[in-house]
């Protein structure tokens, strides 16, 4: 929004700088919570399906790996065909 309103780049520099700071404050925070959120969920199910917290971890964390490195895969294809077509390639070899 600020790139859209604002002529100056030093003003459109702080925007991002101030941008990109609290968005690294807030990542920080999220990210310790998630692993006391996820360590948590993993001593409650492992005591409710009555496997050790090893074999809980290692459960939801292949899960998570299959969500998120099968996204990452997928919006890279995306973002390839995206670029193929949009520089005319794509149509060009077809």
């Amino acid at each position: 929004l600020v790139a859209a309103l604002v002529e100056s780049d030093s003003v459109k520099w702080i925007a991002v700088l101030f941008g990109a700071s609290i968005g690294g404050i807030g990542a920080g925070v999220l990210w310790t919570a998630q692993g006391a959120y996820y360590s948590e969920n993993a001593r409650l199910y492992a005591q409710a399906k009555g496997v050790t917290k090893e074999e809980a971890t290692g459960y939801f964390g292949s899960i998570f790996a299959c969500f998120y490195l099968g996204f990452e895969v997928l919006l890279k294809i995306i973002g390839s065909l995206v670029g193929l077509y949009a520089t005319g390639e794509l149509r060009a070899a077809s």
